[in-house]
Parts: structure tokens; sequence; C-alpha cells
């Protein structure tokens, strides 16, 4: 069928900031903090909103966002993926949609993105009059690979060879953001290497005001002890994205570092087939940005691995003294949980008093 183009009128929103990951880089902190914030406006006047791209191309903005948040284990609304988008009624859905938010810039983020360029290039393509800007925040391959094992690989039923043989190509960054510039709609696109702070770093770059108070503890990684529980339980955590268990015991119990689990021939297998796509992100990284990167020994050197103290992958039995912590700081957990609903409710007695 063919979609027809379309021309955003003039007195529509002016940019879209398209922020498409990549995962692992501060994306729950960054969708938290604008899915609570919902609209900002510079010292210059320039204003900006946060809008979530529906599957059919309609836009969630304001209080349908906060309201959904809220309500979410994960505190926070993302887009939705290109995949699911049929490009005809998308494409007519969306250009209502930036013709009557009322904002400079409209700001939209998935995490997802980042691997579907052709499939939102096949649904933007008709749509005459976007000026998009494409924002990417990108960290080193080792430390991604071990955060992602984490995250997806060690719930996929796959050995850790065979994930990372599958894995290691999504760390070619460069890559991607490619495939995105190559999008008519596409004016822009910015790399960034990830900071300490995403949130103060996305407010740095668009002169938005930001306190540090804004951003709540987001997607902080489970302690090490803790997710080899679940590696022993699966039934809690039975596959890479049904992820809500983390988010929630995230909220309560003590985060730390995970198990590293890349050895010295995978982190020589990663340094290798890294360090020329590593390279190529001159090209897209700002001067002062792609010098840090090439002084940074993180995304070059084994020896900056060196103190690492490496684990196996695979499922691994707890010790009694990591039980116990465990055991120890769930009961406080609930008993704090406890506290603070007895507090919530006294709360609300007073206020329907």
């Amino acid at each position: 069928m063919r979609v027809p183009c379309l021309t955003t009128a003039k007195n529509s929103v002016q940019k879209v900031i398209l922020h498409i990951g990549a995962g692992k880089c501060g994306s729950s902190a960054l969708q938290q903090f604008l899915s609570e914030n919902g609209s900002f406006v510079t010292e210059e006047g320039r204003s900006y909103v946060y809008g979530v791209l529906q599957s059919d191309g309609s836009v969630l903005t304001g209080a349908d966002v906060r309201e959904r948040a809220l309500s979410s284990v994960f505190g926070y609304m993302p887009s939705a993926s290109f995949t699911a988008a049929d490009p005809v009624p998308f494409a007519g859905n969306f250009y209502n949609a930036l013709k009557h938010i009322q904002c400079d810039v409209l700001v939209l983020s998935f995490e997802g993105w980042i691997y579907e360029a052709v499939e939102a290039g096949v649904c933007l393509h008709h749509i005459n009059g976007i000026d998009a800007e494409v924002l990417m925040y990108i960290r080193p391959p080792v430390e991604w690979i071990n955060s992602a094992w984490w995250q997806w690989g060690a719930w996929s039923d796959t050995s850790f060879s065979e994930w990372l043989d599958e894995t290691i190509g999504k760390t070619h960054w460069h890559e991607f953001i490619q495939q995105w510039s190559a999008i008519n709609v596409v004016s822009k696109t910015t790399v960034r290497l990830l900071p300490s702070d995403v949130v103060a770093d996305f407010c740095d770059q668009h002169v938005i005001e930001y306190s540090p108070v804004d951003n709540a503890r987001t997607n902080v990684s489970l302690s090490a002890a803790l997710q080899r529980f679940l590696q022993n339980h699966r039934d809690l955590r039975p596959s890479p994205h049904v992820s809500r268990i983390e988010f929630s015991l995230s909220r309560h119990l003590p985060g730390g570092r995970s198990a590293w689990v890349i050895d010295t021939p995978y982190l020589n297998d990663i340094l290798n087939k890294t360090r020329e796509p590593n390279q190529c992100l001159r090209q897209w990284l700002a001067p002062a940005q792609y010098q840090r990167l090439e002084d940074d020994p993180a995304w070059w050197s084994e020896q900056h691995y060196d103190t690492r103290v490496i684990e196996s992958p695979d499922v691994q039995p707890l010790s009694a003294t990591e039980m116990d912590t465990l055991l120890y700081e769930a009961v406080n957990a609930l008993h704090q949980a406890e506290a603070d609903i007895l507090s919530l409710k006294k709360e609300i007695r007073r206020l329907t008093a």
C-alpha cells in the first residue's frame, strides 16, 4: 500500500530529538527524568516536551505520561518499538501529533531504536518537514558486554560463548548511527560517551535547568549475589525481557557491581573485534569526545581490566555468607516497606478525614 507524503505545518513541533539508546547506557535514568518532568523551558524561551510515541504513531504527553509512569513498576515510560508499527496509519497519526503538540522540541526515547533504523526510516520517510536529531550514548564495548550479559544474556538459555558471538556486533556503534544518519528526515546525529550522570549531560547539552535530586535511583544494577540468586531461581527471571522483578528489587535492596564474567581470551577477542569499529567513531564524535575515547584504556587495553576478579558466567551456588547477607537485606527491606505502607495509610486517613 502506498504511504502518502505528509508535510508538517509551520506552527507545529520544530524539531524532534530521537534518543535511540544504547541500552545499558543510562536510558532508564533519562526516561524517568523526562517522564516525571514532562516539559521544560530554557532561559532562552525554547520549549521542550517529552513524548511517548505509540506503535500507531500517536504521541502521549504531559499527565498521560506521568500517570502511566507512576503506575509502572519501571517508573518511567519509553516509546514503542518501530518494529510493531504499520507505516500507513503510523505516518498519518504521527503527522497529526506533530501538528498539535505545542512545543519547539519534542523528545522521544527508546533504547531499542539503535537497532531499528530500517524500520524507523520506513515509518518516517513520508512525513516531510520533520527536523529530526538522533541522540545516542555509548560506552566501551567490554564494559557494555559484561553489563548486557546480566541484563539479557544470563537469562537467554544460551552459553556465554554463543551469546557473545551473537552480541559483539551490537557494540559496533558507528554502524548503527550511520544507518540512522541515512534517514531522510534526520538532519543531525549526536553521539556522546556515557558520563557519570546522563541526565545532567542531556540537560547541559540543551541548557535545561537540572538538579541532581530530581533524578531518583533507576535501574541500579543488582548486587552480584542477588543476580546469582536469580540465576539459581529462573522462575523469578525466566527470560531476557522479563525484568520487572529487577526493577522492584533495585528499589528496596542495595545495588552493587555485577560479577565480571569476561576472562582473558574473551577479553582479547572483544578488544580485537572492536578496535577498528571504535576508531570509526572519530567521524561521529565531537573532537573533544573522541579524544576522551582515545585516551580511555577501557576502550583499548587488556591491562585496564587486570584488577577485575573473573567469575564464571554459568550458574553458581551462593556461599553461606552471601545467603546470610541477602537474607538480612531482604528482611530489613521488608521491615522498611511495612513502615512506609503504614505511614502512607496514616496520611491517606488524614487527607480523607
